[in-house]
């Protein structure tokens, strides 16, 4: 008040002492609500609508590092230190899958290993991961690699290379390469560190030569060169048939003698297989990291055989039936105390057994039944701890099966085990959950409506406020539950719903083969199934194919089953159709059928229990038909003219489609080609792309900054496909195509740019994302189609649509038909992206009405949301105009940002992701997303606010509190006022 004015002082006072007391009382009520501070997000708050889970991958090698770590390698590119303790993750490098480790040594806490075609060296500090040093062995792809170690140096081997490094640096000591047309097998240190013995192959017009090197150990020169034998096998087939032993001998295995091959005699012994070998097959030799032992594998059978010294031949140690995994093991660091151990699943456990190699007597270390053939499959890779113990049971086995877990056993004990299979997710789910009644008390599902209406008025009447009390005392308990019932996830929960449509059960489908079923709000495994032999009873081999979901929502919540397609290979190709229950992962039905799958299609119809239809395509391209019932067939019988399918084949560059033909037989029926897309000889298909399923669209059309309509092509039909023109002087062409006539609705070049590309199609638009040679960079490109048609008419059909009065007289014209569709108009615009992007998708809500985030899964292991607008086809160039401006469009720019706060995973990285699977909540503001690649990452995501509930962090403490003051502050100031009112009227 002082920098008033006296005359604005004066009014202010007489204002504020005229005013009125019951004023004062909201006056002050307003100023505490302002005065409520506002806070950030803290890192507390993080995880409490996400999760995440780190994986490995399927472990290769393993080397124990000392009583606390153990170090792994995967075949997803990843090196990782695992806690011997509870099997944690330690340390994790990731690297691209094609940079998959191939060989891995420890020496003195260094771990060293190979990746890569190009056969990478790095070393780690293997305790914290640190890399020391990085080298690249290979100039071209090598086809073999070998690490070994010569003192404390480290041999490496490649197809035309032998070089020793320093361990501790990386320095290349020596460089030997091979003759021309040689390539390169194994090599071995000799014992005493004064040669290295390499074999060799050399292709000749008939056969394959064998050739043994010796090489100066301290200068890598050439010693003596000795054709060792002859052999009609390929050079692919002999690498998987040659080993190296003691330092002096060389193993080459063919049928029907094993030529075991001294290096310093230059002698060699001809030893016939079948005493080492029940089978008369071509076995391959395995070396398991033993100078004297080595296995003899194929298929079913299996032979360890060991080198005898004194008389310089091979001996048989012990045959094995079954398949088998193998590690050798020195007994308290006894040389002479050298077992073989050998793991093995059987349906009802895994036993761990050791072999000595002196007597072949087997010893059983333990059995445990937690680990089986039919839950986990057969074992794939087994080590052994090098720490020093007394007895073969003190010692710590590791083993991973076929279903990708790894599991750390000592003795009978199970120590722990990881599930590993989620780091090779190919397809996920998310399935609703049935809504539990408690969550609606008193509350009738669809199937109790026609008995309530025949009751009496007096019976639905007490009906109805039994249940208004019921949701009444849930929402009191809802009110004042504990912390503890609120946050705690019982069983009841994992398979039920909620009243919001946050809990789903995410199916995830592994290569492995095995199927998950995964918690939305918490993360957590519910269920697993392997799809293996012994489970699907059948000695073939069997590997996933894909699958597919049929829903049954018998009622309004009801889950839907899902069908899991396997292929059995073997002596006859079938495929196996498993029904499972995607609550509990049962099997509910199984069908075998006598043909290999080529595609499965969707068909848009459904039966009276609200089952979709489906057809499973053959490779003879029959369509069969499921489920098998009389109805379904009625209904293809009945609709198959309307039923078209496309397939797409990147080795004959063609798209071609199909319609539904005349019945054969009983559920299967014959089909039509239609048309056919063919591309030019010198393109590759390199990206293809379906409508993502959107289930409907809110806003058919965008209102333009001058009020006209602009009208969106909604072709349910289009599919995107992505090819490059020559790779030397690259040209990306996008086709939109029609999969029902085979039009070509828009095509467009980018000239210099090339793959990796990934696409997304949605609604009306197209995104593709690809990298520009030419200015090395990755740019992104977005194509809308809109309909070439005159408001008047479009409003005409909207009107109609909505039972509105329009000059609409044929009903025909409101169902869109590719037929008759006229040809729609494209608008195109080209940004610079900063990053790379390895998978896309888009943000769906129940009702499409909140505004839609693209969700970028990038190389850097971000998951970015950003925007729609942002990659708007029509964002003008220059400054935009005022229509342009009440449109919501942005100006044009080059480079779309991603800004920090778009990274939906913060911290927390998502290495190697492959696919963005989203799906609505019952909130029309939320979206649920759920990443998985080499990780999984689940959150929700609200693109408009969540402006239909209150945040999480709301107050319902100040709510209460606010209410409990106006509660007695309305009586206490009528009170006053009415003594004022009084007073005043007896002045």
């Amino acid at each position: 008040a002082e920098y008033m004015g006296t005359d604005r002082k004066r009014r202010f006072v007489r204002a504020m002492t005229a005013f009125p007391l019951r004023f004062s009382f909201v006056f002050l009520l307003c100023f505490s609500l302002l005065a409520v501070s506002v806070h950030a997000i803290y890192e507390d708050q993080l995880g409490t609508v996400d999760w995440s889970s780190q994986q490995i991958g399927n472990v290769e090698h393993s080397v124990t590092v000392n009583k606390d770590l153990v170090v792994v390698a995967t075949s997803q590119g990843v090196i990782a230190g695992l806690s011997r303790k509870d099997g944690a993750i330690v340390w994790r490098r990731v690297f691209e899958p094609s940079d998959v480790v191939r060989a891995m040594q420890l020496k003195d806490k260094v771990v060293i290993t190979l990746q890569g075609d190009s056969a990478i060296a790095r070393a780690w500090r293997s305790n914290d991961g640190a890399l020391l040093w990085e080298e690249v062995v290979a100039a071209s792809p090598s086809a073999t690699v070998q690490l070994s170690w010569m003192q404390s140096e480290a041999l490496l081997l490649t197809d035309s290379t032998v070089q020793v490094r320093s361990s501790a640096f990386g320095k290349q000591l020596w460089l030997w390469t091979a003759p021309p047309s040689t390539s390169l097998l194994r090599a071995v240190p000799d014992a005493t560190g004064t040669a290295v013995y390499v074999l060799a192959a050399k292709s000749n017009a008939k056969s394959v030569s064998i050739i043994a090197y010796s090489l100066d150990a301290r200068t890598g020169q050439l010693s003596s060169e000795q054709t060792v034998s002859e052999s009609t096998l390929s050079i692919q087939d002999i690498r998987k048939s040659v080993v190296t032993l003691n330092g002096q001998y060389g193993v080459i295995v063919s049928n029907p003698s094993v030529v075991l091959y001294n290096f310093k005699t230059n002698k060699s012994k001809q030893v016939p297989l079948s005493t080492l070998f029940a089978q008369s097959t071509q076995p391959a030799a395995i070396d398991i990291s033993h100078p004297s032992v080595f296995v003899l594998a194929t298929g079913g059978e299996q032979s360890v055989v060991a080198v005898d010294s004194t008389s310089e031949s091979l001996r048989l140690v012990r045959g094995f039936k079954g398949i088998r995994a193998f590690s050798p093991l020195v007994v308290g660091g006894d040389v002479s105390r050298t077992v073989v151990v050998t793991a093995i699943t059987s349906e009802m456990w895994i036993e761990v057994e050791s072999v000595d190699i002196e007597s072949g007597v087997i010893k059983s270390v333990g059995r445990n039944p937690k680990i089986s053939s039919v839950a986990n499959g057969c074992v794939t890779s087994l080590s052994v701890s090098s720490t020093s113990e007394t007895a073969v049971g003190a010692y710590s086995v590791w083993i991973t099966a076929e279903d990708h877990s790894f599991h750390q056993l000592k003795g009978e004990t199970l120590q722990w085990s990881r599930e590993e299979a989620l780091g090779s997710a190919v397809q996920a789910e998310l399935m609703d959950l049935p809504l539990p009644q408690q969550l609606n008390p008193g509350e009738l599902g669809p199937e109790h409506i026609e008995e309530l209406l025949a009751q009496d008025p007096l019976t639905q009447f007490k009906t109805r406020i039994t249940g208004q009390i019921a949701q009444l005392n849930s929402l009191i308990q809802n009110l004042l539950g504990s912390a503890k019932n609120a946050t705690a996830t019982t069983s009841a929960d994992l398979n039920s719903g909620d009243r919001f449509g946050y809990r789903k059960m995410i199916v995830v489908l592994t290569s492995a083969g095995k199927l998950f079923g995964i918690h939305s709000e918490s993360g957590r495994v519910v269920w697993s199934r392997f799809f293996s032999r012994d489970s699907l009873l059948t000695k073939g081999q069997v590997h996933v194919h894909s699958f597919a979901f049929v829903r049954t929502h018998i009622t309004a919540h009801a889950s839907a089953e899902l069908n899991v397609f396997v292929s059995l290979t073997g002596s006859a190709k079938s495929t196996l159709v498993i029904t499972v229950d995607p609550l509990t992962g049962e099997a509910v039905n199984a069908e075998e059928l006598e043909f290999e799958i080529k595609q499965i299609i969707t068909l848009p119809f459904h039966d009276s229990h609200h089952c979709n239809l489906f057809g499973i395509v053959d490779q003879s391209m029959k369509i069969h038909i499921r489920p098998k019932s009389n109805e379904a067939q009625v209904i293809a019988d009945r609709e198959g003219a309307n039923v078209t399918f496309h397939i797409v084949d990147k080795k004959a560059k063609t798209v071609q489609g199909f319609a539904l033909g005349q019945r054969q037989k009983e559920f299967t029926y014959e089909s039509i080609p239609v048309w056919t897309v063919t591309f030019a000889d010198n393109e590759e298909v390199v990206s293809v792309a379906h409508q993502f399923d959107h289930g409907g669209v809110f806003q058919p059309a965008r209102i333009k900054g001058d009020a006209r309509l602009l009208y969106k092509y909604l072709n349910p039909n289009l599919m995107t496909v992505a090819t490059v023109a020559d790779k030397n002087a690259p040209v990306l062409h996008i086709y939109i195509i029609d999969t029902v006539t085979g039009s070509v609705i828009h095509h467009a070049n980018q000239p210099g740019c090339k793959e990796p590309v990934s696409l997304l199609h949605y609604e009306n638009w197209v995104l593709v994302h690809y990298w520009n040679e030419q200015a090395q960079r990755h740019e992104m490109t977005s194509v809308e189609l809109y309909e070439d048609r005159a408001d008047e008419d479009m409003a005409d059909l909207v009107q109609a649509a909505f039972g509105l009065p329009s000059n609409v007289s044929s009903p025909e014209k409101l169902v869109f038909s590719s037929r008759i569709a006229a040809r729609p108009f494209a608008i195109q615009q080209s940004y610079i992206f900063p990053a790379g992007v390895r998978a896309m998708g888009v943000t769906q809500t129940a009702q499409g009405i909140t505004t839609s985030m693209i969700l970028l899964g990038l190389t850097s292991g971000q998951v970015a949301a950003l925007d729609r607008r942002f990659f708007d086809a029509r964002r003008p160039s220059g400054e935009a105009s005022q229509a342009e401006k009440d449109e919501g469009l942005f100006p044009y720019q080059a480079v779309v940002p991603i800004p920090p706060h778009t990274i939906v995973n913060y911290y927390k990285s998502m290495p190697q992701v492959r696919a963005i699977q989203t799906a609505p909540a019952h909130l029309e503001s939320t979206s649920l997303v759920f990443a998985y690649g080499l990780d999984l990452f689940f959150t929700r995501l609200a693109p408009s606010k969540t402006y239909d509930i209150l945040s999480e962090d709301f107050s319902y403490a100040f709510l209460a509190l606010t209410v409990v003051i106006l509660l007695v502050a309305v009586p206490v100031s009528y009170w006053f006022t009415a003594r004022n009112e009084l007073k005043s009227r007896w002045k």
